[in-house]
């Protein structure tokens, strides 16, 4: 049996305002995946929708890692593994956002994109 426990489905950037979009990024803790599985498993991600915010930004300006200091991933709509697992096991794992922004390409405004993780076992 496998279970996966997902803290949130989004990554919520809030509003981004000038001081994000002179810095070029912005960045948000993300959900917390659990796992508790008797056997090999996989968790993928996937983003929602190709774009996201006010001016339809791609997917793929957000990023996510499986630590703070990265390295980073770009999102997009076709999954893409998180985290895995060769034998049984209770995994716990924070995820961490980032979203590349400037000044020309993105106005300021709420940007969020919704997520689906998905957990397989062969």
């Amino acid at each position: 049996m496998s279970i996966l426990q997902v803290s949130s489905s989004s990554a919520d950037f809030g509003t981004v305002g000038l001081s994000q979009l002179n810095a070029g990024v912005v960045a948000t803790p993300g959900p917390t995946l659990q796992v508790k599985s008797n056997r090999p498993f996989a968790v993928s991600i996937a983003a929602a929708a190709a774009t996201l915010g006010p001016a339809a930004k791609p997917a793929s300006h957000v990023q996510w890692a499986v630590s703070s200091g990265g390295p980073f991933t770009a999102s997009g709509t076709s999954p893409a593994t998180v985290i895995s697992s060769g034998s049984g096991a209770v995994v716990q794992h924070p995820l961490y956002f980032r979203m590349s922004v400037s000044v020309g390409g993105d106005p300021p405004g709420s940007y969020q994109l919704s997520l689906t993780f998905t957990l397989t076992t062969p």
